[in-house]
Parts: C-alpha cells; structure tokens; sequence
C-alpha cells in the first residue's frame, strides 16, 4: 500500500489496510447484492500471527516485485486505544498500518514519513500537520448504506516557491460500494465487502498546475480479510500523463489464535 505519497495509501493505502469486511444479500432479487437494513458486521482479523500473501500485477511496474505480504505483528498504543499492527512487505520495502475495530467501523493510524519527499519544506511540515490532525482515519463503516461516501481529509493551503504562490489541496475520502462475489487464487469468497478509497494531490500556480489521484478498491471478505484490491493512479506533474493500474489477489492466508 504505497501516496505521493498517495501511492502509500491507496495502493496502500491503499492500504492497506484497509481493514473492511462483511456479509451481503441479493434481497431485491435485482442482481447487486444489498445490505441489510441493520448494516454489516466488520471483523478483521487481528490475532498475532495472521498472515496474508498476495500476487501484485501492474502495467508500469513496481519495484519490489509481484509478491506481498502482510502480517499481523503485535499491537500499538495511540490515545490510549490498543492497534493491531499491519506490516506489509515486499521483496524491497515494508510498510505498516496501525488498525483498530470499533463496532463495525474500522479505524486505521497509518506510518507516514514525509522527510524524504522531494518537495519544499513548508509544504512538507503542512503535510504531516493535516495527517496528524486527522487521524484516526475512518477506512471502513458497516453502518454506511451502500454507495454512502465519507470524508477523511480535505485541506487547502498557499505557500510560496522562489517567490511564486502556488495553492496545494489535497483530499481522501473513503465510500462502500455494493458487495460481490470474488474468486481468487485463494478461493471464492461470497458477499465479499467492497470499498473505495480516493485520494488527491494539485497543486496551481502561475507557471505550473498539475496534481495525482489513487483510487483503490477492496474487496474483504468476512473473518479472512482483503482478498482483492484493484488501484488506478493517475498523475501530471508537467510533463505527459501517466496512469498505472495494479491488481493484487490473495493467494494464501493463515490466521493466527
């Protein structure tokens, strides 16, 4: 689960995390699957020891290889609520994802380091001052209809480069969609949960505009976890567009007690 860091979220972020999951019915016999009127169990697993492995296919390539996985690793504290910790790895990289249940709602403390992006510092301070006031983050309600959408962050900030204004605006939002039957290297999972994560980067000035946008879908299946996840990100930063689509599927799992 990699965002501008959109690409940590959403592919992540995206992830990641993404800690949804439930059971769904056809009950108007229409061919989409409805929730019930008293809303979705979420429960993710979270016992120490859990793992999930993955195969990760994209059309530009990711370094890291085609292979992920993600395990749970002990807990966390954060204002005093205890957090699951998700670890996420590659052949190259390691990300990780604190979550919590609540109900059936699911919230997440991502572990973002904005130290080394490539942008000014001012803007790199505004970053982490808007991610931190945000969270914890909302990924998943069970309570939501489907296709409701919630807000996790919108932010709009004006910052000076070499004496040029630019205004930055960046956006994540989260929205249940209606669930689905998937079948995965792992096996078919019915009534799968399905969610979608959006998340935005622009930036505007008087001699450049451009901005990225990651929109992620997850599919998690109740009492096993993200089975599916499909991600388009899409970017210009002045030079031509760029858009990259990456799907990865669970190919093994083992939950711990």
């Amino acid at each position: 689960m990699r965002m501008m860091k959109t690409k940590l979220f959403c592919g992540l972020i995206v992830m990641s995390a993404l800690a949804l999951a439930a059971g769904c019915s056809d009950d108007d016999g229409d061919g989409v699957n409805d929730p019930p009127d008293n809303g979705v169990e979420v429960d993710f697993p979270t016992a120490e020891g859990s793992t999930w492995t993955y195969n990760r296919v994209t059309t530009l390539g990711i370094a890291g290889g085609d292979v992920v996985t993600r395990r749970i690793a002990g807990t966390r504290q954060f204002e005093g609520q205890t957090y699951a910790c998700l670890v996420e790895e590659d052949e190259f990289t390691a990300d990780t994802l604190y979550l919590r249940q609540d109900g059936d709602m699911i919230y997440v403390y991502p572990d973002l380091d904005f130290s080394g992006e490539e942008f000014p510092e001012e803007l790199g301070q505004w970053f982490t001052q808007q991610y931190e006031a945000s969270l914890p983050w909302l990924f998943a309600n069970g309570d939501a209809s489907v296709n409701a959408q919630w807000q996790i962050l919108n932010a709009t900030t004006t910052i000076m480069i070499k004496g040029i204004p630019f205004t930055v605006t960046m956006a994540f939002s989260g929205q249940r969609l209606a669930s689905a039957d998937v079948t995965v290297p792992a096996g078919t999972f019915d009534d799968t949960y399905v969610g979608r994560i959006t998340s935005s980067i622009s930036i505007s000035g008087a001699v450049f505009s451009g901005g990225s946008q990651d929109v992620s879908t997850i599919y998690v299946a109740d009492d096993v976890g993200i089975v599916k996840e499909t991600g388009v990100h899409t970017e210009n930063f002045g030079e031509e567009p760029v858009t990259e689509t990456t799907t990865q599927e669970l190919t093994d799992f083992s939950l711990g007690r």
